[in-house]
């Protein structure tokens, strides 16, 4: 039924809808992927972040000028086991 308003028009006219509902469909599908691209790189680097986990054992306070003794001990990064998988992996 929609053909027949456009069936004595010229044949360039005749397929202007059909591709402008094509073009706005293109359009519609171009933005859903962006977005769905922004969603997982933005699951992605959450995910890896989620990999590594700073833990403070403790924390000293000293006066100005007082003398102190660095512990390099204590000052490690507590690492994701799954972390450690996937490098050891690489």
């Amino acid at each position: 039924m929609f053909d027949w308003f456009f069936a004595f028009a010229p044949a360039a006219q005749r397929d202007m809808p059909r591709d402008g509902i094509a073009t706005i469909g293109g359009l519609i599908a171009l933005w859903i992927a962006a977005l769905t691209y922004r969603r997982n790189v933005r699951l992605k680097r959450e995910g890896a972040a989620r990999l590594v986990l700073a833990i403070e054992r403790r924390t000293l306070l000293y006066p100005v000028g007082a003398e102190f003794e660095v512990e390099l001990e204590q000052s490690d990064l507590v690492v994701n086991p799954a972390l450690l998988q996937i490098l050891r992996a690489a």
